[in-house]
């Protein structure tokens, strides 16, 4: 039985357990880590007679990866055939930079009518408001909107 442990500094009052491993196989896939994230990681190997001592640590770092959902969009303002809408950020970038965000419009579904097809309205690559104008709508129709962010 192995225990890995993790911390940002070497202090072992500050290391914390992040998992175990209980097996003979001199490797382990530790899930639930954060992306763009550095560990420092030590081992120490179990027997009946109880711990040993931690390996000296070692610096790892995980990948990054897509940020995470923008905040939802809101409506701002609208007229009969526009629609102003505005949205937040991501929580996590997940160490990549946002590079512009890709909005999506469709006719909601009314009814028994099925909701329209998505169209992408803007996908510039560098755009960095979180708001955006959605003009030329039928008056009186309901829509839906949604709003991704889009790194390299």
């Amino acid at each position: 039985r192995e225990k890995a442990m993790a911390n940002q500094d070497e202090d072992p009052r500050h290391w914390a357990e992040i998992f175990q491993y209980h097996g003979l196989q001199p490797i382990i896939w530790a899930e639930g880590l954060l992306p763009a994230t550095e560990y420092l990681v030590r081992v120490r190997a179990h027997s009946p007679a109880g711990f040993g001592d931690p390996s000296k640590p070692m610096m790892i770092s995980t990948a990054p990866d897509v940020p995470s959902v923008p905040a939802p969009p809101k409506l701002s303002r609208s007229t009969a055939t526009t629609l102003c809408v505005v949205w937040g950020p991501p929580k996590r970038a997940n160490g990549s930079q946002v590079d512009g965000y890709m909005l999506q419009i469709r006719r909601a579904a009314e009814g028994s009518t099925e909701p329209g097809e998505w169209k992408t309205v803007q996908f510039p690559p560098r755009l960095k408001y979180l708001c955006m104008d959605f003009h030329h709508l039928e008056p009186l129709k309901l829509y839906e909107v949604r709003v991704a962010a889009v790194n390299r």
